[in-house]
């Protein structure tokens, strides 16, 4: 185990790096898909929860047809 503190997050640091708004990221947090913390009066989002936010989205899927050049005849 490290004795080096977890790095905590602010709601508006959670939201700026994951690029939604700040009203978003408190749904999240009220949906309980993403746990934060109180440290005081500070609500506080862990790097790992941010972590496990991340690794938990869905991976993009693209639907646009790739151009003519690379399609099979």
């Amino acid at each position: 185990m490290s004795n080096e503190p977890t790095k905590l997050l602010s709601p508006k640091q959670f939201s700026e790096i994951n690029g939604h708004s700040l009203s978003h990221t408190y749904n999240l947090i009220a949906s309980g898909k993403i746990r934060a913390l109180k440290n005081g009066a500070k609500t506080v989002i862990t790097a790992e929860e941010a972590a496990r936010y991340q690794a938990s989205l869905p991976p993009m899927v693209s639907r646009a047809k790739p151009p003519k050049s690379q399609r099979a005849a």
